[in-house]
């Protein structure tokens, strides 16, 4: 796998596992950076995060990282089905406790990732 896509994905579910860096992001509150829930979505989608996932598993790469990572996908999925029925904005999103196992998720992920 080549070290530029590892390290997307990498920083990216390490962005999902900080509620306060999303809060600051989605909320403007970073002179910084400007970003949304919708936005932090769309740039896993584009870095075929799916895929993503199915190369390091025919890779047969570190099977606890893979394992936390597709439930990571998993838990984040169902948030997606969910929160497009209800259209929430960012800040509704960042009070949901649902969201907070998104956030718990990434955690894990990155916690078993060695990079």
């Amino acid at each position: 796998m080549e070290s530029y896509w590892i390290d997307n994905i990498y920083n990216l579910i390490r962005d999902f596992s900080n509620i306060d860096d999303q809060r600051k992001n989605w909320l403007g509150l970073n002179p910084n950076k400007v970003s949304s829930y919708y936005e932090d979505i769309n740039m896993l989608d584009d870095n075929c995060f799916d895929d993503f996932i199915a190369e390091w598993r025919n890779k047969n790469m570190d099977k606890k990282t893979l394992k936390e990572m597709a439930r990571f996908r998993k838990i984040l999925n169902s948030y997606e089905d969910n929160i497009h029925q209800k259209e929430w904005g960012d800040e509704k999103v960042l009070d949901d406790p649902n969201w907070i196992r998104v956030v718990m998720q990434a955690k894990k992920t990155i916690d078993v990732w060695k990079v």
